[in-house]
């Protein structure tokens, strides 16, 4: 309902798409999530959460090499962030390299 209030005051609304892209995610609907999620990125290249979000649920459908991508403009974006390691992380383990998603966040950063 919120997400439709939005849009009717600005239709091509980068927030309007965070929003309905957080539901999706939320709802365990992962494809649409990361479309409008795209739509973001699209409007607004450099929103991090959308960065996030895109990088961590692209590394978990299998496709880490482009995950790699957002997460390294994530971390550009955003240099101090505490995600950005997770991140790193979260995309090591979902190629199964399990031993690389276990280092310690010091050495990360």
């Amino acid at each position: 309902e919120y997400a439709e209030k939005i849009f009717e005051i600005e239709p091509e609304s980068y927030h309007g798409y965070f929003l309905r892209g957080t539901l999706e995610m939320v709802g365990g609907h992962l494809t649409n999530s990361i479309r409008y999620f795209h739509s973001v990125l699209r409007i607004n290249p450099n929103h991090s959460d959308a960065l996030f979000w895109t990088s961590a649920w692209l590394a978990y459908n299998g496709k880490s090499e482009i995950a790699v991508t957002y997460a390294e403009k994530f971390s550009k974006i955003d240099p101090i962030s505490v995600f950005a390691p997770f991140l790193y992380q979260w995309i090591e383990l979902y190629k199964g390299k399990f031993r690389e998603s276990l280092v310690p966040i010091e050495k990360l950063q």
